[in-house]
Parts: structure tokens; C-alpha cells; sequence
């Protein structure tokens, strides 16, 4: 691998990470505590979550085409952020019933 492809690659993950690791104003899906929060503040959570996700794709697409080495790396980091959201929703799920909200 080229000096030159290490460096894109490095610098497109750092930013597809960043469209899809929380911010400092969102709280990390895996450490909410869904028993604290409303039913509308639950589906909320996921919704935003689940937005940022799918603004990520457009990056990740333009990031495969100026490399494809980088958009492997791009899409890995994409596939994580929805596991993420997975697990989030299956911790959830039990909560949520047992709230009663419909979504």
C-alpha cells in the first residue's frame, strides 16, 4: 500500500467516525437509560441515531469513490455504528413494552 493511500484512508475514516460516533450534545446510544426516558423521547433517540446512520452513506459512497481501500474502511465503520443501533434497539425493546409505546 502506497504512503499516499494510508494517509486518505486515515484521514476518511477519522471523518466517517465522526458522522457516525455521537457528539458531545447526543448521549452514546449504548449508555442511555431507556427506563428514565419517555416513550417519545426512546423513539426520538433511535430516530436521530438512525439519521445520522443514513447521512453516513452518502460519505461512505463518495469516500469509495476516491478510493476504494478507504471505502472498505469507511464501510466497516458504517456497519459498526448499525450494530450499535441493533444492540441498542434489543436493550430497549423490553422497556419500551413495558411502557406501552407504540412504535
Amino acid at each position: 500500500m502506497r504512503k499516499n493511500d494510508v494517509l486518505v484512508i486515515a484521514a476518511l475514516t477519522l471523518l466517517v467516525s465522526g458522522c457516525v460516533a455521537p457528539n458531545s450534545d447526543q448521549q452514546d446510544i449504548r449508555t442511555v437509560n431507556y427506563s428514565e426516558l419517555s416513550c417519545e423521547q426512546i423513539d426520538l433517540t433511535f430516530t436521530n441515531y438512525q439519521a445520522m446512520i443514513k447521512s453516513s452513506n452518502v460519505i461512505t459512497d463518495l469516500i469509495s469513490l476516491a478510493s476504494p481501500s478507504a471505502g472498505m474502511v469507511a464501510n466497516k465503520t458504517k456497519s459498526s455504528a448499525e450494530l450499535i443501533y441493533e444492540q441498542a434497539r434489543i436493550t430497549a425493546a423490553p422497556i419500551a413494552l413495558a411502557k406501552g409505546c407504540d412504535f
